[in-house]
């Protein structure tokens, strides 16, 4: 059986990957602070230590990497542009050099915040231009594995979503609020093309096996605001259209930039075989399983 590297194991989109069973694949991950609640074999190191990433390499012999693990909070990229260079983009330098030597696939998940929001849809040629650090800081690191193994993968996520419990989502959130009858804001000029997680992560492992290199986006079939999720929310869910409020993005006092549409063309993948359910059939075909209508 083949062995697999997933960094970021305990993050959002790693325990999906996770619980997505593969029988061709021996999982083994890497964490930074709490250990993923799925079962496995997994490993706690610091990937801004170049000594430990190279002696991982070394013990597992991975025969693929797919690299999730980044400091992805946008408002502590700004405070902390430093701290969190180190992480989203000197760890991944360590990764695509120890990739490059090996010669395995390396598979990055980066994000749709290298794109202004000004030109949407964005296809893989566009030119990105970051409004934030975060962004800016992802872009980099793009380039940078790209330099060191150009026969590198770089899979730019859209927005996620999902209910797995213990994990950081807006989805669990905006759940939270709804439940509770506390009035959830959302925004009518920001939009964004939406996948379910285990989606995302099903698109990962069809470019694994595709062997496909470069850069691909994997964002959903169909551009959304947030105001509108939030409104197909309340629809599946049974909730009250009073406990959402429309705004707009100059309405808040923002931490990081954002930009307004960074909807993907993700036409490539589609063809591929990519095949990302939309947000009102995942609700209303009870795909949600921690969910439940009130």
């Amino acid at each position: 059986m083949k062995k697999l590297l997933l960094t970021g194991a305990s993050g959002f989109l790693g325990r999906h990957i996770l619980r997505l069973v593969q029988s061709d694949w021996k999982i083994t991950g890497i964490y930074h602070e709490n250990a993923p609640k799925e079962q496995g074999e997994f490993h706690q190191i610091n990937l801004t230590q170049k000594g430990r990433v190279e002696a991982l390499f070394e013990q597992i012999r991975p025969d693929a990497v797919i690299h999730t693990a980044a400091l992805s909070k946008a408002a502590l990229c700004e405070q902390n542009p430093t701290f969190s260079r180190h992480i989203n983009v000197e760890a991944t330098r360590q990764i695509a050099v120890q990739c490059a030597q090996a010669n395995i696939p390396l598979l990055f998940t980066s994000t749709n915040l290298i794109f202004d929001g000004k030109n949407a849809p964005y296809r893989e040629a566009d030119s990105p231009n970051p409004l934030s650090q975060y962004g800016l800081q992802k872009l980099e690191a793009e380039q940078v594995i790209l330099r060191e193994y150009p026969h590198a993968t770089v899979c730019r996520m859209p927005l996620m979503y999902g209910d797995l419990p213990d994990t950081n989502n807006f989805f669990l959130d905006w759940m939270h609020r709804l439940e509770n009858g506390i009035l959830l804001k959302a925004f009518t000029d920001e939009y964004r093309t939406p996948v379910h997680a285990v989606d995302a992560a099903r698109g990962l492992f069809l470019l694994l096996e595709k062997e496909k290199r470069g850069i691909w986006h994997l964002g959903g079939k169909v551009p959304i605001s947030r105001y509108d999720f939030a409104m197909q929310m309340v629809k599946s869910f049974g909730f009250s259209q009073a406990s959402v409020q429309a705004l707009t993005q100059a309405e808040l006092n923002l931490t990081a930039p954002r930009p307004a549409d960074v909807s993907m063309d993700s036409t490539r993948i589609f063809e591929l075989g990519y095949k990302p359910k939309l947000p009102s059939e995942v609700f209303e075909k009870g795909l949600m399983s921690n969910v439940k209508k009130v």
